[in-house]
């Protein structure tokens, strides 16, 4: 895996993570908002 795509996968997982704590505490557009950009990181890193 290179550098620049490992980099972006660990930052989508930790977004990730943060959309489920959200998700949790009932802030569902904090969750949205993270499991959006969770899911950009991991198509970028794909496309990597």
């Amino acid at each position: 895996m290179r550098p620049e795509t490992e980099l972006w996968w660990k930052q989508a997982i930790e977004d990730l993570e943060t959309a489920r704590v959200n998700l949790n505490a009932q802030r569902y557009y904090a969750c949205v908002f993270f499991a959006h950009q969770a899911a950009e990181k991991s198509l970028k890193a794909l496309f990597i």
